[in-house]
């Protein structure tokens, strides 16, 4: 009698099923409706209980009663998370299932499940640590040839379509439209491919060997970098480092190649030496450097944080900087004489690092997306508290002030909007731009958490701001699109629900016709402007608001309702060569 498990088909018709269900709920489901709790509970246990399935396959030592414990306990974990983040963004429809914790879970599970598997054999043998390795990478690289083959599969799939549409043949086209086939298709190929690599474990490792082969040698380049970094920065200062934004993701990025590059030649620690002897020696001496690499990121970071407070990025990135930092100090530590006198290996202290930082990073990912320390909630607070500590701006000079830091994070931001309101409702004090923001930024926190209108196929939904007889004709070919399909004018598309457009005339070129600014539905910055020219309607793009820090803008619609209109003229003229003109925009 032939066992399914001993040919790995039951992989298989693991990845057929899983495609088949997600396929069921993606062809039954109201993708403009709300997505009740048990469909996403199943969403996500089709998600994840056959990717955790994959990753506890044939590990050595692992029974079935175990591992059934590890697949159940860290869904469980995964679901929780996911669920905690639509709960945050009230995410309960398709158009707006935010993905915000979805990197952080992956990562959380990825890490957890060859933590745990391992776990029991968790001594500083190294038989011990080959194992972990082993499973780490043989699932780190069945997972990318698993995407990559499904996207090999796919473009295969596409090319030979627009062969067969050569010769009048729209059969496989339209076969790989329909999400039956499309969605089980994918998953079937996926799981296909951890089928074989898992069946030819001895494959997956000469892959593994080519690879981290190739991959050790770039550690020397890059501590050569960042030791030539730490010489030269005693003599340069770090002025010129603070100025950029990015500073700290630039170092932070260095730490983790080298992470990376140093384990590839470690390995599972039973090659005595990587490098030749000096060379190797060297190396571990050159590793120091990346300690105030580590360290300097931190540094920036906290610079940001004093001066621009805390936002879920800068959460996420400080507890990145942690860890690259225990990294650092961590692999540091086989430089200790007596490290090195019980051990002959090179930097022995990689694998008791790896294990304890796995440790860290998983503990660091439960508190930032979890009620414990929610990366939005710590965003939202601090915010808020930093708008409030803000001094009047100068006469006639805008104050550098973002709600959108505050507006970007779900139902925090709406309650510290409202708690910022009420605060500054009758404080003198606070600066007059924040009291004239706040009300609107308000209603567009609460507009984006309603659950989006469905659209309809009749006229488009506009409200006039300001009626004007100036523009008969544009408003009537407005509100006379009908349909969807009109992809040649965008911005329109927002204006078929219930959520009506508004629109502000106003007569920018001063030729005595006013031009309509479309605001699509509760977004009140970044107008479409359509004029009429020729007897026919002409869009003439977006119309740039000022942009604070941070990169969230300024309400435009109601400092235009409040407010006196100026138009100030450009300076800047067209460039025409040859019949083409250029222009700055």
């Amino acid at each position: 009698m032939v066992r399914l498990r001993d040919h790995g088909l039951h992989l298989l018709l693991m990845g057929l099923v899983q495609g088949v269900a997600f396929a069921a709920i993606w062809r039954t489901a109201d993708l403009q409706g709300d997505v009740s709790l048990p469909i996403r509970l199943v969403v996500d246990l089709l998600a994840g209980i056959p990717l955790l399935v994959y990753a506890t396959e044939q590990v050595p030592g692992l029974t079935t009663r175990p591992r059934a414990l590890i697949v159940a306990t860290l869904t469980a974990i995964g679901v929780a998370l996911q669920e905690y983040t639509h709960w945050v963004f009230d995410s309960t429809t398709w158009g707006s299932w935010f993905p915000q914790g979805l990197f952080p879970t992956l990562v959380l599970l990825f890490v957890s499940v060859h933590w745990w598997v391992h776990w029991r054999r968790a001594n500083p043998s190294h038989h011990a640590y080959r194992d972990l390795f082993d499973t780490t990478w043989r699932n780190a690289i069945l997972c990318g040839l698993g995407v990559g083959l499904t996207g090999l599969f796919w473009g295969v799939l596409f090319a030979g379509a627009q062969l067969f549409k050569l010769i009048g043949i729209d059969a496989l086209q339209d076969l790989i439209e329909q999400s039956w086939f499309a969605i089980p298709a994918s998953t079937t190929v996926f799981a296909c491919v951890a089928t074989l690599g898992l069946q030819r474990e001895d494959m997956i490792i000469s892959l593994r060997k080519l690879l981290l082969g190739l991959l050790k040698w770039f550690l020397p380049l890059v501590l050569l970098i960042a030791t030539v970094w730490a010489v030269c920065l005693p003599f340069t200062g770090v002025s010129t480092l603070f100025k950029s934004a990015s500073a700290a993701w630039t170092m932070l990025a260095t730490v983790a190649l080298s992470v990376l590059f140093a384990n590839a030649a470690f390995q599972d620690g039973s090659q005595e030496r990587p490098y030749p002897r000096v060379p190797g020696l060297i190396l571990s001496w050159m590793w120091l450097a990346l300690i105030p690499v580590a360290g300097i990121a931190i540094w920036a970071l906290s610079l940001r944080i004093g001066q621009y407070q805390w936002t879920a990025e800068r959460a996420w990135g400080f507890l990145v900087a942690l860890i690259a930092l225990g990294y650092a100090i961590g692999y540091s530590i086989s430089l200790w004489p007596l490290r090195r006198n019980a051990d002959s290996h090179w930097m022995p202290g990689i694998a008791g690092t790896n294990r304890v930082m796995a440790v860290l990073m998983v503990i660091g990912i439960v508190v930032l997306a979890s009620p414990l320390g929610d990366a939005f909630r710590l965003q939202a607070s601090s915010q808020t508290a930093r708008t409030l500590a803000m001094p009047s701006a100068p006469a006639g000079k805008p104050l550098p002030l973002d709600l959108g830091f505050i507006s970007g994070t779900g139902r925090w931001g709406e309650r510290a909007a409202t708690r910022l309101q009420s605060a500054t409702a009758s404080d003198p004090s606070v600066d007059r731009s924040i009291r004239t923001l706040l009300p609107a930024q308000l209603a567009t926190i609460r507009e984006r958490r309603k659950p989006p209108a469905k659209m309809t196929k009749g006229a488009p939904q506009l409200v006039s701001v300001n009626p004007s007889m100036q523009q008969a004709q544009l408003w009537a070919w407005l509100q006379g699109q009908t349909g969807t399909d009109n992809m040649e004018h965008r911005k329109l598309q927002a204006c078929w629900s219930a959520q009506p457009c508004r629109v502000y005339w106003l007569d920018l070129n001063r030729d005595g016709v006013a031009e309509a600014l479309l605001f699509e539905g509760a977004l009140q910055t970044m107008p479409a402007v359509y004029t009429w020219e020729h007897d026919e309607a002409k869009y003439l793009g977006s119309l740039s608001v000022p942009v604070r820090a941070g990169g969230s803008s300024v309400p435009l619609l109601p400092l235009l309702e409040a407010g006196k209109v100026e138009l100030v003229p450009n300076p800047w003229q067209r460039v025409k060569v040859n019949d083409l003109e250029f222009e700055l925009n």
